[in-house]
């Protein structure tokens, strides 16, 4: 690959752009630069997609990660079996 003076001194992250713009014409998904996400819980937010709208169930608005609401959700006692089971105390 042969680099030139412009392409040393701009970002590696903008040469990548320039690379990706040279593809072949008629074989690619039309690419939706105002791609309209909408979550079930009400919240949409603009991105990058091949398709014009995305449908969501869950997004980082609702999301107990990043809400702070998160819960360990124990299901058919396995965390009850595992503390049994090395003799672990509840803390």
């Amino acid at each position: 690959m042969i680099l030139c003076i412009t392409c040393v001194i701009i970002s590696p992250y903008e040469f990548w752009l320039k690379e990706v713009k040279a593809v072949k014409p008629n074989i690619h998904p039309t690419y939706y630069h105002d791609a309209v996400v909408r979550c079930a819980c009400g919240n949409t937010f603009i991105t990058g997609s091949t398709k014009k709208e995305i449908r969501v169930e869950i997004c980082s608005k609702c999301h107990p990660f990043f809400t702070g609401q998160q819960k360990i959700v124990d299901t058919g006692g396995r965390v009850e079996r595992f503390r049994k089971r090395f003799n672990l105390e509840e803390k």
